[in-house]
């Protein structure tokens, strides 16, 4: 009797362990679900389906920490420009290496309250100034476009 009573503990003890893991294991799942979902569908902004109406603002930053928000005509000048960005492959922070990179453009908020800043600095598409997206040969001349419209709208309104 002794011996089964004590093998009985032995058992209790095994099943609470594997328990205590297993919870361990599914919160751990959660919580790199939770971090996956969080950073990697804000990079998937499709900017080919950007639409004038689906735009509540787009704010210009300058060099400096002034701001201002483009008229109705400049949005509808940007946006085509934007539906040709393409996000290709996994985001680096490798741009910060580049000097004279810009990291904050503009910040483009949306109808349905979600927001995002945007920079094209050659050769990255840079969003929220964290992650950066390496410009693919064939999009440079959009990403110098962006970049150049940038450049003009930032010497209209603060110089």
């Amino acid at each position: 009797m002794p011996y089964l009573v004590r093998e009985r503990t032995v058992m209790e003890k095994k099943k609470k362990i594997i328990l205590s893991v297993s919870i361990c294991i599914i919160i751990v799942l959660i919580g790199i679900l939770v971090f996956v979902l969080k950073y990697r569908s804000r990079d998937h902004i499709n900017f080919a389906e950007l639409d004038l109406s689906q735009v509540d603002s787009i704010v210009l930053y300058s060099y400096s920490v002034e701001q201002v928000i483009l008229s109705e005509k400049e949005m509808s000048e940007l946006i085509p420009l934007l539906n040709q960005v393409e996000l290709v492959g996994e985001w680096t922070q490798e741009f910060r290496d580049y000097n004279g990179s810009k990291y904050y453009m503009y910040k483009i908020n949306l109808i349905n309250g979600k927001s995002f800043d945007f920079a094209a600095s050659m050769p990255f598409y840079i969003i929220d100034g964290e992650r950066g997206y390496k410009v693919e040969e064939a999009d440079y001349d959009t990403c110098n476009e962006l970049s150049q419209k940038y450049f003009e709208l930032v010497d209209q309104y603060f110089y």
